[in-house]
């Protein structure tokens, strides 16, 4: 199911992979690496506060998902939202 997103991803395409994650998320809402994947397309295209708000959703979803957690704390120093 994240093949196509992981490779959209490894080519840099972050338009196309934040696309076919939103579409995925339609099918499949309650998956934590969807919405992890989402907001990492949104912080390479440093959109921090849509990033952070997609990486609060797979924490609720996964709350040891620790990557996640990583980036949504990079996506709140950037907004200066200490």
């Amino acid at each position: 199911m994240t093949q196509e997103v992981e490779q959209l991803m490894g080519q840099g395409n972050w338009d196309a992979a934040a696309q076919r994650c939103s579409e995925l998320i339609l099918e499949h809402p309650t998956n934590a690496r969807l919405q992890g994947y989402l907001g990492l397309c949104h912080f390479r295209k440093q959109a921090f506060a849509e990033a952070a708000t997609c990486f609060q959703k797979a924490l609720l979803l996964d709350e040891k998902f620790w990557e996640a957690a990583l980036k949504l704390a990079q996506c709140l120093d950037r907004l200066m939202k200490y």
